[in-house]
């Protein structure tokens, strides 16, 4: 039987990098709003409209450990890559006026 049986450090990606950035910072933006929204409850007040954002970025991706070298069998064993999750971790700075 010919094939790999042993992989080290792949690396992960997506197809898409951009689509993910923007849903990152979507989400990281909603969470700004949600939050901003009870810290305006806390003070009597109602949240308005987003005045100014910032963002930064870091582009984690994981990856699985080199698997560990196996004393030699009769039977190959069947090779299974188990990808990790890959995100996108982003920071807002987000201001919102108050009425």
């Amino acid at each position: 039987m010919a094939g790999a049986n042993d992989v080290s450090d792949p690396e992960w990606t997506v197809a898409d990098p951009v689509a993910l950035e923007a849903q990152a910072y979507g989400a990281a933006l909603a969470k700004a709003r949600q939050i901003a929204e009870q810290m305006a409850l806390g003070l009597g007040a109602q949240l308005g409209d987003l005045v100014y954002a910032s963002n930064s970025l870091n582009m984690t991706f994981g990856m699985p450990k080199a698997y560990a070298k196996r004393p030699a069998r009769t039977q190959e064993p069947a090779l299974q890559i188990f990808p990790k999750k890959v995100e996108r971790v982003v920071q807002v700075v987000a201001t919102f006026s108050v009425k």
